[in-house]
């Protein structure tokens, strides 16, 4: 199933690549922005009744293909890319498609959470309804980390340190507040804060308020 939700990503990113320069102008937080709205509206929808499961995902897998690779790109040319297209290597699609492949694993799942709300009534359909919403908020931070990775893939020299936020830290987070490295030694390997379900962070990243921040400036980098 996996292999051949690769291929349809592979071939639908490359059909859509000549039409990424009109949109390319919004930056990271607009794509995430919208990808978040579009999944709120179908949650309320299906929890209301009015809108069947094929058709929820179907959208959302949709909108994860498109918007990967937006934010991706635009986090390139934060990053200090002139021309993301032209830029956008082999080795950014294959991290891309990844990401894309890893996220659509769990829209059946997530889509029935959202139908069922509509199996109950009252204040138990609201909080149902509620809940998958905080969900959303998950997938956004996802897209967000994405195009984040976008920005580190043209400041991977760039000097940063990692540091932990106001919350209960886990032993990874913990044990790296303070350290200092290149960006490209944390994404490398997987070190990317705030990144929800992140197995490389004992946290899941699913509370996680760490950054990385620049040493030279103290401006936050990631997320």
């Amino acid at each position: 199933m996996q292999n051949s939700l690769r291929k349809q990503v592979e071939d639908v990113i490359f059909d859509q690549r000549s039409q990424r320069s009109d949109v390319l102008a919004k930056s990271i937080n607009e794509i995430v922005r919208s990808f978040q709205d579009l999944i709120e509206r179908l949650i309320v929808d299906a929890a209301n009744g009015n809108l069947k499961r094929s058709s929820f995902a179907e959208q959302m897998r949709q909108a994860i293909i498109d918007d990967a690779t937006l934010a991706y790109q635009e986090g390139m040319r934060e990053g200090g890319s002139r021309d993301p297209e032209s830029d956008y290597s082999s080795r950014d699609m294959k991290l891309v498609n990844g990401w894309i492949v890893t996220q659509a694993s769990y829209i059946n799942e997530f889509v029935d959470g959202a139908i069922a709300a509509n199996k109950e009534t009252g204040d138990a359909r609201t909080k149902a309804r509620n809940d998958m919403m905080d969900r959303a908020q998950l997938w956004a931070d996802n897209l967000n980390a994405l195009g984040n990775l976008g920005t580190a893939s043209r400041k991977g020299d760039m000097m940063v340190g990692w540091s932990v936020g106001p919350t209960e830290h886990c032993p990874t987070c913990l044990g790296l507040n303070g350290k200092t490295a290149k960006l490209s030694w944390f994404v490398s390997r997987g070190l990317i804060p705030q990144m929800r379900g992140n197995p490389n962070l004992k946290c899941k990243g699913y509370k996680c308020q760490c950054k990385l921040k620049e040493v030279a400036s103290g401006n936050q980098i990631m997320p």
